[in-house]
């Protein structure tokens, strides 16, 4: 298994800025190419930011409201504040997943622009080059906070 994350003043703990229009708190990718043969992710009791995930390659397996769909490659996943973040990564279909969590005062516009709208979770977005270097970018600038990170 592949792992690389990048932590707003190197804490884990998710965080909520309502003091700017969109502030990052985490984001990484991992990619399971042997052990474990499944990687499951919950938390049963919501985040309190915003979290999106972007399928590069293979697929994985996410929850809502009880029921199981299946997001292949080129599709991102959006968690809302509140919302039960709850999937599952299988080995052998070789997923490559990039995520990122975010809060700010300007985020709904932000999301409305960008046509993610409520009550939809997984939006097929195509598979580019450029998704994976703007997730790279974010993961290795967050922990420097350099000017204009």
């Amino acid at each position: 298994m592949y792992v690389n994350a990048g932590y707003l003043k190197h804490t884990q703990a998710g965080c909520r800025d309502h003091a700017r229009p969109l502030a990052v708190s985490s984001c990484g990718t991992y990619r399971l190419s042997a052990q474990p043969d499944v990687l499951p992710t919950h938390w049963p009791r919501g985040q309190m930011d915003y979290q999106l995930l972007y399928v590069a390659a293979g697929k994985a397996h996410f929850f809502f409201d009880g029921r199981e769909e299946t997001a292949g490659a080129g599709s991102m996943i959006l968690y809302r504040p509140g919302e039960e973040p709850r999937y599952a990564c299988r080995t052998a279909e070789h997923p490559e997943i990039f995520w990122v969590h975010f809060s700010g005062c300007g985020v709904k516009d932000i999301l409305a622009r960008c046509r993610f709208t409520s009550g939809r979770h997984i939006y097929c977005t195509g598979t580019r080059s450029e998704y994976r270097w703007l997730f790279q970018r974010m993961t290795l600038e967050l922990p420097l906070c350099k000017p204009f990170y």
